[in-house]
């Protein structure tokens, strides 16, 4: 008899340990949210800097413009992707 009540008291605790409590669910909730604005912000970032850049606002160390698109080709664009993603 003991036996069977501790096997039972066992089962109802490991069905308990599956839900959430209330604290669990916001914070999964809020970590949801601050993923969804993190990536909203790296992919606005990453807009604006491209735009940046091919509308020649960007300057290198000597104050040129770091994208003139009469004078770049699409090889040299390519070339800064690699080096850029080589570097991280």
């Amino acid at each position: 008899m003991f036996t069977l009540s501790v096997g039972e008291m066992m089962s109802s605790k490991s069905r308990r340990l599956d839900e959430q409590t209330p604290l669990q669910a916001r914070l999964s909730k809020l970590e949801s949210d601050i993923g969804k604005v993190g990536l909203a912000v790296a992919i606005l970032v990453l807009v604006v800097l491209t735009i940046r850049y091919f509308t020649g606002s960007a300057r290198d160390d000597h104050g040129r413009r770091e994208f003139n698109g009469s004078e770049t080709n699409i090889k040299d664009v390519l070339n800064s992707v690699f080096d850029i993603l080589r570097r991280q």
